[in-house]
């Protein structure tokens, strides 16, 4: 039909209908074309628009999703590696899903996996995101964090395999290394440059109620537990947070990192 009868082709498909209207030219390749490529010379219409053109003022947000989830954990987390808080793994929008890095905070090298396998063994799942924190007192910390628009969504028993990926992944060499104001190398040998390395399995939801918080937290046998409070745009978020002992040191962690947003994410412990 783009041979035969391009106009009839762009009435009847989007996305033919913008590249033939706003395009000089079109070449188009493929297996399927018995002869050469086909080229089109094109002429845009342009036409001017004489009336006034209007649109709807756009409602508040008042369904949100795991998207915007993700999104605060991921504003919450990055862009902090001068604090000693590194975003190894982020889920989209905004983040990387396709690797996971991890830097030495001593040297500023920072290593990379890639080609991640969505579950490596039995007994284990890929996380969502995954936070390094540098600490003094112990060896490196690594949160393994699932998110989900709901806690009923989160699989039960979840926090062990979230864990279970983490080390299985860092029992291998990495794919890359680089070093601050470097470019990237690929690893060579069998050595791992990751050590002593602790991980911290966590669960992130949109809030509905309190008592979801213990809920998830024991279903999913997490070390904590988030919940953000999404009023609307206008407002704050609230940040619930529920930790069992082994993660108490996140408190202080995300409270003092809460108020980069001058008032617009709060925290409330529970």
């Amino acid at each position: 039909m783009l041979r035969e009868n391009a106009e009839q082709l762009a009435h009847q498909n989007g996305l033919w209908e913008a590249v033939l209207h706003l395009s000089n030219a079109v070449l188009a390749d493929s297996p399927t074309l018995v002869n050469n490529p086909l080229t089109l010379l094109l002429t845009p219409v342009r036409k001017q628009n004489r009336d006034t053109i209007r649109f709807p003022i756009a409602s508040s947000v008042t369904n949100f999703s795991e998207h915007d989830v993700d999104t605060v954990i991921h504003l919450l987390f990055s862009t902090e590696i001068e604090a000693g808080i590194f975003e190894a793994m982020c889920n989209p929008p905004g983040g990387d899903w396709s690797g996971l890095s991890v830097m030495n905070f001593r040297i500023g090298d920072e290593y990379r996996w890639t080609s991640l396998p969505r579950v490596s063994a039995v007994g284990s799942k890929r996380p969502d995101h995954v936070i390094q924190l540098d600490s003094a007192e112990e060896s490196t910390i690594l949160l393994a964090i699932e998110s989900k628009d709901a806690p009923a969504k989160i699989q039960a028993n979840l926090g062990p395999k979230l864990r279970v990926y983490v080390e299985n992944l860092l029992e291998i060499p990495p794919v890359a290394a680089k070093s601050t104001n470097s470019d990237w190398r690929l690893w060579s040998g069998d050595d791992l440059p990751v050590r002593n390395m602790r991980i911290v399995s966590g669960g992130a939801f949109c809030w509905t109620k309190e008592r979801d918080l213990t809920l998830c937290l024991d279903k999913c046998q997490f070390d904590f537990v988030m919940a953000i409070e999404f009023d609307s745009v206008e407002q704050s978020a609230l940040l619930h947070v529920l930790v069992r002992s082994q993660a108490e040191f996140l408190l202080p962690k995300i409270h003092d990192l809460a108020q980069r947003f001058g008032g617009r994410l709060k925290v409330q412990v529970h």
